[in-house]
């Protein structure tokens, strides 16, 4: 005892709470920076999830992340990123060079078709150099700002 306290435990004060912390989202790209660097209408349903298209238009540059990303508003969980390649689906590399007007279709696995109708992929990607912040993509069916 010191002070008259044990000082042999530990205390850990601790809240729980039914509500989420509020989660702070980052700032969409600019409109005329976000399409230099992917096709902003390529949204695609795909067998077991979707795909969508990057296509650098700014200069040489390097994705060096890509997280946090919400379809129609809903953060996705349990998915995996894949590019397509000549040799088919690989894991999406922690970096990825985004050379010049190349066109670069990545893969998000979720396990499941993508379901009918318009919808929205937001995505967290940093371009060091270039751009860093929130990159939406839609399909073609659903033109930018109706929700």
């Amino acid at each position: 005892m010191a002070g008259g306290r044990e000082v042999d435990r530990t205390d850990l004060v601790f809240t729980v709470s039914s509500a989420q912390a509020p989660v702070r989202v980052r700032s969409e790209i600019p409109r005329y920076l976000a399409e230099r660097l992917a096709d902003l209408r390529s949204l695609r349903p795909e067998e077991r999830g979707l795909s969508f298209a990057l296509e650098n238009r700014t200069r040489p540059a390097v994705l060096a992340a890509i997280g946090g990303m919400r379809l129609d508003g809903v953060l996705l969980t349990g998915h995996q990123l894949h590019i397509e390649t000549n040799a088919g689906l690989a894991p999406l590399p922690r970096r990825l060079d985004l050379p010049l007007g190349r066109r670069m279709l990545l893969h998000v696995v979720m396990g499941a078709p993508l379901g009918a109708g318009a919808h929205s992929l937001e995505a967290d990607v940093t371009v060091p150099g270039v751009a860093s912040g929130r990159l939406v993509i839609e399909n073609a069916s659903m033109p930018r700002g109706e929700s």
